[in-house]
């Protein structure tokens, strides 16, 4: 793993809002086709709301090798959805998500 760089199996940083900012070419992340400027919105399930960052940290730190499930919103997506709720077209923000296999 790369210095510096948190959940190094998984090879990823995110910012506070759960956007990768970061991430390590051909690892597990990478892999499972999660791009730079994608939101990881949960993991193992989808949830309605997006998951807390700091819990998302705890969760993707502490993943055991196997298969695990993300839920991504990327940033096109993401972005309509909050102008949706901005403009009103919209009553909650509920961006387009992808569904992404991890194998760590």
């Amino acid at each position: 793993a790369l210095a510096g760089m948190p959940y190094p199996s998984q090879g990823l940083r995110l910012n506070n809002d759960g956007v990768v900012t970061t991430l390590w070419a051909g690892s597990p992340v990478d892999t499972a086709g999660v791009k730079v400027s994608d939101m990881i919105w949960s993991l193992g399930k989808n949830e309605q709301v997006p998951q807390d960052h700091k819990k998302l940290e705890t969760q993707l730190a502490a993943l055991a090798p196997g298969q695990h499930t993300l839920y991504i919103a990327n940033n096109a997506d993401f972005t309509k959805a909050q102008s949706d709720v901005a403009f009103n077209r919209a009553s909650s923000l509920n961006p387009k998500r992808h569904k992404v296999l991890l194998m760590i």
